[in-house]
């Protein structure tokens, strides 16, 4: 199923389960690199943030099972509705529409909640 995936929906889930292994790995880095944290992300200039907020995932060893329940329910989640999406409107523009919301998103909790965190 994996290799008729668009190539979109691909990229999400390899990037949803790399940030799941990160976070088992390494749970230090993926909390301190990829949540959105308003202060850092506009004052301190981490642009990146405002791209990787939809990827943080926690997943821990004690918590295992549902980390990989929860993993496997939006790769599910991706692959049915992504990728008709994908194949409807075409991988280009769901890219662009895809970036653009989770920027402007994330741009929009920076300043309404300054002090909280995605």
């Amino acid at each position: 199923m994996f290799r008729n995936l668009p190539p979109l929906c691909k990229g999400i889930i390899v990037a949803l389960v790399a940030s799941t292994v990160l976070s088992l790995a390494i749970p230090s880095l993926t909390v301190s690199a990829l949540p959105l944290y308003p202060q850092l992300a506009i004052r301190g200039l981490q642009i990146w943030r405002l791209f990787t907020y939809p990827f943080f995932i926690i997943a821990s060893m004690r918590g295992l099972i549902g980390s990989l329940l929860n993993l496997l329910w939006i790769g599910m989640i991706v692959a049915i509705f992504g990728s008709e999406l994908e194949t409807i409107i075409h991988t280009k523009r769901l890219t662009i529409a895809l970036g653009a919301t989770v920027v402007g998103c994330g741009i929009l909790f920076s300043f309404i909640s300054p002090a909280g965190v995605l």
